[in-house]
């Protein structure tokens, strides 16, 4: 969505009939090969609600954020390059 510039490492829209849960797992194994995890490790922060407008049209979304912590070396990940372009760490406190 924006080429050239840092953003979060995962993210997508739900397909029909799909939970949060689901679709959330769905893109961790798509764009960074996550596998497995257990639903216990994520950290729900909330919910963003956003509105854009361009003319007439109104695209409103509600976005699911949660956090997970994850151990393993960067080199661990496999990351679909029409997805990601780069990771790197970031150090936490």
């Amino acid at each position: 969505m924006w080429p050239g510039r840092w953003d979060v490492s995962v993210g997508g829209h739900l397909d029909a009939e799909e939970s949060v849960a689901a679709a959330r797992d769905r893109e961790l194994r798509e764009e960074l090969g996550v596998v497995e995890v257990d639903e216990a490790r994520f950290v729900d922060l909330g919910c963003r609600r956003t509105e854009s407008r361009e003319g007439e049209s109104i695209s409103r979304e509600t976005q699911a954020v949660f956090l997970l912590v994850d151990q393993r070396p960067l080199e661990a990940y496999s990351i679909d390059p029409d997805e990601t372009q780069a990771l790197a760490l970031v150090e936490l406190g």
